[in-house]
């Protein structure tokens, strides 16, 4: 019960964070890239405990490309900005 609420988590945030920054409805960037890292960081735990490596190894890479998205970010200062159109 509990493996799979990580996975429809994941799942959710992910798709929450697609949505939102596809409709230009979130503004700011930080917390689409968290929405991302979060979602795939549940997704990992949910794939490795199924034994679905290959979508755990997606969830990985999705993971790191959120967090080096959150490093720019922060190291840039502009951590907490609008994105710009």
């Amino acid at each position: 019960m509990l493996l799979n609420l990580f996975g429809w988590g994941g799942a959710l945030a992910i798709l929450v964070a697609y949505t939102l920054n596809s409709l230009r409805l979130i503004k700011q960037r930080w917390l689409y890239q968290s929405l991302n890292c979060c979602g795939a960081i549940l997704l990992v735990v949910y794939a490795w405990n199924t034994r679905s490596h290959v979508f755990a190894f997606i969830n990985l890479f999705w993971t790191g490309v959120a967090v080096f998205g959150m490093w720019k970010l922060r190291r840039s200062g502009n951590s907490f900005r609008s994105k710009s159109s």
